[in-house]
């Protein structure tokens, strides 16, 4: 038995149903001539009147009527395998191709996000570590004639020969060297830092200072040790 579908109007498809409802409802004026009707074993959809003899509507099909207005396309025959069911919705693959991007790309997205939080403050205080090395140069400088001034004796000052003023030491990174004996009896240099723009260092103090006990050189410093070389850490 034949399963009819009529267009109900745009893309909106009524079926299946029989050859005599389909005719039932042409009389009752639910359907009419021009009306769009599919049946399996039709390439396209045909205006009801084409098929008025297989319908045992031949007299209503001779009938003078008007042909129908220009509108929109009438829609496709409904697949086979979905006869009995109203076609799906489809995602286009443009939207299907975005979100497969964006489910790949917004983990990629977090990742980069956490590293550059971890890197940035590495990558900071290894430059500030690489600016402290011009005050402890400096200071370092100054070793051969204070162990020169130890031999003889003494520790010697700003003031001593060979030496200079403290601001005289003054360079990018350096403000000043303070040459002398420390409270704990060693002798050595003060370096002051300045310029590096890390609040952290300008202005704090590099002690570098020689043991008599031990006869080598020593460093320390009230910077953390975390923007200090290996050196004078502890």
């Amino acid at each position: 038995m034949a399963q009819w579908y009529y267009a109900e109007g745009p893309g909106r498809n009524v079926g299946p149903i029989t050859t005599e409802e389909l005719a039932a409802r042409f009389r009752h004026g639910q359907v009419f001539l021009d009306t769009q009707i599919w049946r399996e074993g039709m390439t396209q959809w045909q205006p009801l009147r084409s098929m008025a003899a297989e319908l045992g509507l031949e007299n209503a099909a001779s009938s003078s009527l008007p042909p129908p207005l220009p509108g929109r396309p009438m829609p496709g025959p409904p697949r086979a395998a979905f006869a009995n069911a109203p076609a799906p919705r489809k995602m286009s693959r443009g939207m299907i191709i975005l979100i497969v991007c964006l489910a790949a790309i917004i983990p990629v997205i977090a990742i980069i996000g956490i590293l550059a939080a971890i890197a940035l403050p590495a990558y900071h205080d290894y430059t500030s570590r690489a600016k402290l090395m011009e005050p402890i140069a400096a200071g370092d400088a100054l070793k051969p004639l204070i162990e020169r001034q130890l031999a003889a004796g003494q520790c010697p000052d700003n003031e001593t020969e060979g030496f200079q003023p403290e601001a005289a030491y003054a360079s990018r990174h350096v403000a000043g060297i303070l040459v002398g004996e420390f409270d704990d009896g060693t002798c050595g240099v003060e370096v002051r830092v300045r310029g590096t723009g890390n609040a952290k260092m300008d202005d704090h103090a590099i002690w570098i200072f020689y043991d008599g006990q031990s006869q080598r050189w020593g460093c320390t410093s009230d910077i953390e040790d975390r923007l200090l070389p290996v050196q004078c850490r502890g």
